[in-house]
Order: C-alpha cells, then sequence, then structure tokens
C-alpha cells in the first residue's frame, strides 16, 4: 500500500540587534525532499556580540495527497452521475466505469497525468469513449481506507478546461 507524504519540520534562525529589523540566519528542513536548506550561522566574528534571536518551528502534519496511484481507486460523485477509476500497478493507466444516471459504460483510460500536493490533487484523464477530464480535487479527510474530499469535474474543449460540474471524490489508500 502507497504511503500518504510524510510530516515535514523546519527550523529557522533569525536575528536582530533591535528587535524591529530581522534577517534570516538559515533554516534546516527535515522531511522528505530537498527545499533548499541552508546551514544555520548563530555568530561569525562580522555580528555585533549582543543579539535577539528568533527561532521558529514549524512542523507541517502528513499530508493526505498521495504520493502514488498505483493500484488504487478513484471514485467521483457528481449528481446521479459518478466515475470509478481504476488504476493500473504502474499508476500510469487503468479503466473506467462511467454511469450516467442511467446507463453504465466501461473504458479504458488512454493518458493519465497526476499530480498531487498535500491536500490536493489534480488528474488529467483521456478516454477511450468520453472527453478528455481534469479533477481537481481538495482532499479533506481520511478513514482507514479511502482518502476523502470534494472535487471540480473540467473538460476539454479543444483550445481550453470548460467547467463541467463538481462533487465529491474518495481514493482507495
Amino acid at each position: 500500500m502507497p504511503a500518504a507524504q510524510p510530516a515535514a519540520t523546519v527550523f529557522q534562525l533569525f536575528r536582530s540587534t533591535n528587535l524591529q529589523s530581522w534577517s534570516k540566519r538559515g533554516e534546516i528542513y527535515q522531511g522528505t525532499g530537498s527545499l533548499g536548506s541552508q546551514e544555520i550561522v548563530f555568530e561569525n566574528s562580522s555580528l555585533a556580540v549582543q543579539a535577539f534571536y528568533n527561532i521558529p518551528l514549524i512542523q507541517y502534519p502528513g499530508a493526505l495527497g498521495p504520493a502514488s496511484i498505483a493500484s488504487r481507486t478513484l471514485t467521483v460523485n457528481f449528481g446521479a452521475q459518478n466515475l470509478v477509476y481504476q488504476f493500473n500497478a504502474a499508476g500510469s493507466g487503468g479503466t473506467y466505469q462511467y454511469y450516467n444516471g442511467s446507463t453504465l459504460s466501461n473504458g479504458t483510460i488512454t493518458y493519465l497525468d497526476f499530480q498531487s500536493g498535500p491536500w490536493s490533487s489534480i488528474w488529467h484523464i483521456n478516454h477511450s469513449a468520453l472527453s478528455s477530464l481534469q479533477i481537481t480535487a481538495a482532499l479533506d479527510s481520511s478513514t482507514s481506507t479511502l482518502i476523502q474530499g470534494r472535487m471540480a469535474l473540467d473538460k476539454w474543449t479543444g483550445s481550453n478546461w470548460q467547467s463541467v460540474t463538481d462533487g465529491t471524490c474518495t481514493l482507495t489508500k
């Protein structure tokens, strides 16, 4: 089971000699990836001897946005309609079922682009028998088996994305 994006911690150091003007002296990032962390310098020979320091600690919670969609199921609900995507083991394609309120149709994902942020995800999906869609999901909560949220559905008109509807979505963990 792919993990969600892990939590991160940032330490920053600011220095002031008068409590009005502060200069950033560096930061340390702990988590996955690199944010361009730099060494924290408390003192050196060019700095005044007396100073005030502000050292904030920022702890970001683990994000709901998944690191991968491989072997997961995304269900998008909008009114009486829904789309159910079953992504393949590589997370690069898969199949879908579309229910329009009265008829169920099946198809193949012909193109898939997935981008995940801490609390949101965006899917660009081309279908074998439907218009190209963009699903933008705001991920709100999770259970032991699902990530849940709200979504906006847009379709490609040939020159731009056009809003279609909004609704809810769930993604299996």
